[in-house]
């Protein structure tokens, strides 16, 4: 369980890194 919940955390966090960076790189243009 607790594997699953780390692979969750990063999953989360990889997504929250990748709007992130869309959203300024929609801001710089």
């Amino acid at each position: 369980m607790r594997y699953r919940r780390f692979k969750a955390l990063i999953l989360a966090g990889w997504g929250a890194s990748t709007l992130l960076i869309l959203g300024v790189a929609a801001a710089g243009q």
